[in-house]
């Protein structure tokens, strides 16, 4: 019962934060301060980030560690031909994966909030760029060969969409070709910066992603890490005996370790890294494909809000909100089912679905208020 319980949890706790995002956001001052103050958040998180990135485990972390969570907050990874050793910062997370992947979600709100900006107010632009450079500087500092690779590769995506959806009628579109010029160029000043100051850090981390990522090297991990692997995961769960039906929600999921402490009990054996393959072992077939037709779903239902806010301003947030729910239901989902679970991601998720949903809304309100008209003296 514990284990569903813990499952239950993992997976649909956070629901109902969509109709707090919904209510949350109805005027466009409210859309701005959501994102004003979620970006400042992330900026403090990334600047601590990278200042630990430096500065090694011993910023921010306590002098004494628990068994438990002692390899995540001291990992270090080595480059294979130099040799060079480089420190994955957790920043104020637990483990360096859930610091990477908020910095990919966050640097996607980060640009839609400064194409938005641009297209409607000039409050907030300053440290939205600012937030942009931040997080660009701290995602090559974590050391996360996905955390990049997400990353350049939703940049592209991303370009490419607010193009498609820029006002091409109202012809602001030369806003929008300068909110991704600007947004690359602040982003390509944090490199130099780092480069400039820290070279030795960005070295190091330079080393290990060309040494594991270029086709040319003999470390070469891209195309196992995307394709292989993954999938041999995935395999793996139909070697389980009870993968027609499952083992039970929440049984191979986070947090299973501390029920196992709690009740004195070994953890249940088997399992695997794939997420859709946890899926199979904990809920069956049947539930790999109700999971997948639920995220379906929700993504046709968020495509079909982005399509209708095409050439507003608000079309760059919607688009960069879908991309987020893309990556987590999906592609993420399918290597791990770890940045589902994660409580971050989880409940930005539904949050922002919510806010999607609300944009149409704003979409309908008049461009500027209504100036009221000057109360009559009366003689």
């Amino acid at each position: 019962v514990l284990y569903g319980l813990i499952g239950l949890k993992l997976y649909f706790y956070y629901v109902p934060l969509m109709f707090l995002g919904y209510s949350l956001v109805q005027t466009g001052d409210s859309l701005r301060k959501f994102f004003v103050f979620n970006l400042g958040l992330a900026t403090i998180i990334a600047l601590l980030g990278a200042i630990q990135a430096i500065r090694g485990p011993e910023f921010l972390n306590p002098s004494e560690l628990e068994s438990n969570i002692r390899t995540l907050a001291t990992l270090k990874r080595t480059a294979p031909i130099s040799g060079a050793v480089l420190y994955r910062p957790t920043s104020v997370f637990v483990s360096d994966g859930r610091f990477a992947w908020y910095l990919i979600l966050m640097w996607l709100l980060g640009f839609g909030a400064a194409g938005y900006l641009l297209l409607r107010t000039k409050h907030g632009r300053a440290l939205t760029f600012l937030a942009l450079g931040i997080i660009t500087a701290a995602l090559i500092l974590t050391g996360s060969r996905g955390g990049i690779l997400w990353t350049g590769g939703s940049a592209l995506v991303v370009t490419a969409a607010f193009l498609w959806g820029a006002p091409w009628k109202q012809r602001e579109v030369l806003r929008v070709i300068k909110t991704i010029r600007n947004g690359l160029l602040v982003c390509g000043l944090g490199l130099v910066f780092m480069i400039w100051f820290i070279p030795e850090a960005v070295g190091a981390r330079w080393a290990f992603y060309s040494e594991t990522l270029l086709p040319g090297s003999r470390y070469y991990e891209l195309s196992f890490r995307v394709g292989d692997y993954p999938i041999q995961n995935l395999m793996a769960a139909f070697r389980d005996p009870r993968w027609l039906y499952g083992n039970g929600t929440g049984t191979y999921s986070l947090g299973v370790q501390y029920i196992s402490q709690f009740l004195q009990v070994a953890p249940p054996a088997g399992g695997v890294e794939s997420g859709f393959g946890t899926l199979i072992v904990e809920l069956g077939i049947l539930g790999l494909f109700l999971w997948i037709v639920w995220t379906v779903a929700l993504l046709l239902a968020a495509w079909r809000v982005v399509r209708g806010l095409k050439g507003t301003p608000y079309f760059p947030i919607a688009f960069s909100i879908f991309w987020f729910a893309f990556l987590l239901l999906l592609p993420f989902t399918f290597q791990g089912m770890a940045p589902y679970q994660n409580f971050v991601l989880n409940a930005y998720l539904w949050l922002l679905v919510g806010v999607l949903f609300s944009l149409p809304n704003l979409a309908r309100q008049p461009m500027f208020p209504p100036m009221s008209a000057a109360p009559v003296r009366a003689r």
